[in-house]
């Protein structure tokens, strides 16, 4: 999973890295200022490809529509790389399971 991700980060984006970040609030991140997407460690070891695959997408979107947001162009982006629906959300909840994974809840805040 980890040769996909820097594969297709290095097809659209040949000057940027990958990498994995230990911040709580995001399954992803990308900074325009290192040039660098990252993916929460909790899914180094994910097995679902799909999630994956998409929010490495949804990343590379936001890299490739310079600091558009979630707007037309970063929704443009997403079209083109054939994102999947639930990873254009603005907002996408996770909850860290005891056994270590990850579920991912759409458009849906979690009770404490």
């Amino acid at each position: 999973m980890i040769n996909y991700c820097k594969e297709l980060i290095k097809k659209h984006l040949p000057n940027w890295s990958f990498g994995y970040h230990k911040h709580r609030l995001s399954l992803a991140r990308t900074s325009h200022r290192y040039k660098k997407i990252t993916l929460h460690e909790n899914l180094r070891k994910s097995k679902n490809e799909y999630v994956v695959r998409n929010l490495i997408k949804h990343e590379i979107a936001h890299a490739k529509s310079s600091r558009a947001g979630h707007g037309k162009t970063w929704l443009n982006e997403t079209n083109k790389l054939r994102t999947a629906d639930w990873a254009k959300k603005k907002k996408i909840y996770v909850i860290k399971e005891k056994d270590g994974g990850m579920s991912i809840l759409l458009n849906k805040k979690v009770k404490k």
